[in-house]
């Protein structure tokens, strides 16, 4: 399980025990759900990183890189990840 299967999985625990403990098979679901979420990471990773900038140095674009990068994974982990409001 990757390490946003991981964060699910802790989350829903601690904010939705009634709903996690209704999962029949917690480790398959949170390894698929993990795996989607490393889809839609790299994947809304290359649309907010846009197209290399004229002039862009290396370490400029290494962090225009990260930046898309966490915010990518900022966005996953809430929408994704994190249990719906009305099972907590």
């Amino acid at each position: 399980m990757n390490e946003y299967g991981k964060f699910a999985m802790r989350t829903w625990r601690m904010l939705a025990p009634e709903a996690f403990r209704q999962i029949a098979d917690p480790e398959t679901f949170f390894r698929q759900l993990g795996e989607q979420a490393a889809d839609q990471v790299v994947d809304l990773t290359r649309q907010l990183q846009g197209p290399d900038l004229p002039g862009e140095t290396y370490f400029g674009k290494v962090g225009r890189i990260n930046a898309a990068r966490m915010q990518a994974e900022e966005v996953v982990r809430a929408e994704l990840l994190t249990p719906p409001r009305e099972l907590w």
